[in-house]
């Protein structure tokens, strides 16, 4: 059989079309793997930096044996305060806070510990 300048052209496009569609397979998953490291390893950074700043204005605000936790931009603050008027202030405080959603004031109202 004799081979024309054409199949050559053609085999060779054929082989170098799978070559390329290999190296963007691997590149899609390569892209894919980083975002997903990414991900993973800034997970539960915006929480810490929310309760960090929640405790902080608590603290100053004289509540500081009030506990914080977040989920995501969801706070929720736990504790024992003095009297009903403080719960309206720790949810204005810790609401007021840039990059929180939501707060979820759930405190016994009684005697602190301080």
């Amino acid at each position: 059989m004799v081979t024309t300048t054409d199949d050559k052209y053609e085999s060779w496009t054929i082989t170098g079309l799978a070559r390329i569609r290999t190296w963007v397979v691997w590149l899609a998953v390569a892209l894919i793997a980083v975002l997903v490291i990414g991900v993973l390893a800034g997970h539960g950074l915006v929480e810490h930096g929310l309760e960090e700043k929640a405790d902080a204005a608590l603290t100053d605000a004289g509540y500081a044996d009030l506990s914080v936790d977040f989920v995501g931009q969801d706070g929720a603050v736990t504790g024992t305060v003095a009297s009903a008027d403080d719960v309206a202030r720790i949810e204005e405080l810790v609401g007021s806070i840039d990059g929180v959603r939501s707060v979820e004031v759930d405190v016994e109202v009684g005697t602190t510990g301080s």
